[in-house]
């Protein structure tokens, strides 16, 4: 039977299935299932309807067109990993933060789930000097004098580290820039997005049909708000 999913676009729901020619059939029926296919409109929508959603669509599967999407960026991860490198995985909204830090950790890699810091890539440097207290202020919090310091300075690194903590747990033993970003949401980060391109550095991006996936070196177009698909 065919696989159907739900798009929204501008506060109008239509239906989907998951027969493309842009993605394989295969590949578009798994991510269907998740939830996460963006593919071909349903004959029943409103002509006006058709065309917004399909000009959205096809905006996002356009740089399918020459290898399915997924497949390209299993690639990527293969090749890094084979080389040994680093992946750091980028999700602030509230849907993909626990998902993405779990995904992250399972693998072993990076990631950044509360905030995007300007300057996280682009200026690794200053970054690391933060990391580098954050490292400092756990040391000085299990050593047995800490408990010698009076209660107010404790509270006072305490409140520090926890700030620390919040922003930079997931990049504490990131010691030099990631070999690629995998991103969910391309436009809330899109800052992310920007300093991997300054930098070269290769981004799988989940595309939804309000980003421009032109922008993405490995787009994956699919639904970035839902957590199944996600």
């Amino acid at each position: 039977p065919e696989t159907h999913s739900m798009i929204h676009l501008h506060g109008r729901t239509a239906l989907i299935t998951g027969a493309t020619q842009g993605v394989g059939r295969s590949i578009a029926l798994a991510m269907a299932e998740a939830g996460a296919a963006v593919v071909k409109i349903a004959a029943k929508l409103p002509a006006t309807d058709k065309e917004a959603i399909g000009t959205a669509l096809n905006q996002v599967l356009q740089s399918a067109k020459s290898e399915p999407v997924l497949e390209k960026a299993r690639k990527l991860v293969r090749d890094v990993s084979s080389r040994g490198g680093h992946i750091l995985f980028v999700g602030t909204k509230k849907q993909a933060q626990e998902i993405v830090a779990k995904a992250a950790l399972d693998c072993n890699q990076h990631y950044v789930t509360e905030r995007w810091l300007g300057g996280m890539l682009t200026n690794f440097t200053t970054i690391r000097k933060s990391i580098a207290r954050l490292v400092e202020l756990e040391r000085i919090m299990t050593e047995t004098s800490f408990d010698l310091i009076g209660k107010k300075e404790r509270l006072r690194l305490d409140k520090e580290r926890g700030r620390l903590v919040k922003v930079f747990a997931g990049i504490k033993n990131m010691d030099q820039l990631p070999a690629a970003i995998f991103v969910v949401d391309t436009v809330k980060e899109k800052i992310a997005v920007s300093e991997a391109q300054k930098l070269g550095i290769p981004v799988v991006g989940v595309v939804d049909t309000n980003a421009d996936p032109e922008v993405i070196t490995h787009p994956v177009p699919a639904n970035d708000d839902a957590i199944r698909s996600i």
